[in-house]
């Protein structure tokens, strides 16, 4: 198998108990640059994370792996690009979405209500990876407006036990209040942070 990283070619011998040194020796490479992995493309499947269980499940059959590199930098702006059109978008929705429980929902309702849990996942474990990353963080910090997002995003670990109560008992008038008043309005104030840094 080769493996095609930062202008380099590493070798190896296409079996399990080779995945970690494979691992460490990508980890090592991508520690001399100033970049991070955005994407592992495995002939030609382009992998996003699970990057030790995807190689360890298709290790026979691995001819190559190219390695595609991101600078921290250029990783922070797309994240915050994503999640700014996420919460410019999102108010709207919401308060519709939060009209809908507070009257009678249906199916739709509920549907769009996990996939609103899913967006409101992705921005807290988003924001949790950032600070988990020293590098990441580093450059987050230096982003207007990143430390009052990342503030607002911190206040729902307030907001989840009482949601996810809520919806377990489905209490339809509960959840419309969390969607009025707890989230529509941080979603409003989290794109009002992100969006002079993104300019």
């Amino acid at each position: 198998m080769k493996i095609y990283i930062d202008n380099q070619i590493l070798e190896f011998q296409n079996n399990r108990e080779n995945v970690a040194e494979i691992l460490i020796a990508i980890e090592d490479t991508i520690n001399k640059t100033s970049d991070t992995i955005k994407s592992m493309d495995i002939d030609g499947e382009e992998i996003f994370s699970g990057y030790d269980n995807y190689l360890l499940d298709h290790i026979n059959q691995i001819e190559e792996v190219k390695i595609n590199l991101i600078s921290y930098q250029e990783l922070v702006n797309d994240t915050l690009d994503t999640a700014l059109e996420y919460l410019e978008n999102a108010p709207d929705l919401v308060g519709k979405l939060a009209d809908d429980f507070y009257k009678q929902p249906d199916d739709t309702s509920w549907a769009t209500l996990a996939d609103l849990l899913g967006g409101l996942d992705w921005i807290i474990n988003m924001n949790q990876a950032v600070k988990a990353e020293e590098k990441l963080e580093e450059v987050a910090k230096k982003q207007t407006g990143w430390a009052e997002y990342s503030d607002i995003v911190s206040e729902f670990d307030d907001v989840i036990g009482d949601f996810e109560e809520a919806i377990l008992t489905k209490d339809t008038v509960m959840i419309a209040d969390v969607l009025s008043y707890e989230i529509k309005t941080r979603y409003a104030d989290m794109a009002k942070q992100l969006k002079p840094s993104l300019d």
